[in-house]
């Protein structure tokens, strides 16, 4: 994807059985050994990646879904069927 990645230093660390949903990082000064390790894990297992050129990220527009017929895809637009009168999205979108 286009976001920009975010470097922690030192990374976040979570329990996620008890905090699923990562709000509550834990205090990196109270798991340095895990940090460190885990930092050691990271380390060997990107040396053993042999690295190439990514295959998927191209931004070829005919691989990108489109209903708007007026930019040459190949989908038609959905039918829609609001309260606005719109016959389609293209046409709602417009509004």
């Amino acid at each position: 994807n286009a976001d920009e990645e975010v470097y922690h230093d030192p990374p976040l660390i979570f329990d996620v059985l008890n905090d699923p949903a990562e709000a509550y990082p834990l205090d990196p000064d109270k798991h340095d050994d895990l940090i460190r390790h885990a930092l050691h894990l990271m380390s060997e297992h990107k040396a053993s990646i042999e690295w190439s050129a990514p295959l998927t990220l191209a931004r070829d527009p005919k691989y990108l879904p489109c209903v708007n017929v007026e930019s040459g895809c190949r989908t038609r637009p959905l039918p829609l069927d609001l309260d606005g009168g719109g016959d389609s999205i293209d046409q709602a979108e417009e509004r």
